[in-house]
């Protein structure tokens, strides 16, 4: 069964509550998790470099900073 995760933005908190109730009335038999949006910036603040750079690219599988801006929230599929 195909699972969805909506993240709501940090700075709407209104859309948490209007996402929860269509959520709850249109949703309820689907499998869906709602949760605010954690991330608080970039966590790589060194200003000098790292030898041996473990990293190889974003690790983030979803972008969804245009859906936030755009409506507020964004709904990525769970694997």
């Amino acid at each position: 069964m195909t699972r969805f995760l909506y993240i709501v933005s940090r700075d709407e908190p209104a859309q948490y509550e209007q996402l929860y109730e269509w959520l709850r009335r249109d949703m309820a038999n689907a499998t869906v998790e709602l949760t605010f949006d954690r991330r608080r910036g970039e966590r790589r603040c060194r200003a000098e470099a790292v030898e041996g750079e473990r990293r190889q690219g974003e690790r983030r599988r979803y972008q969804v900073d245009e859906e936030f801006a755009r409506v507020g929230w964004a709904r990525v599929q769970v694997e």
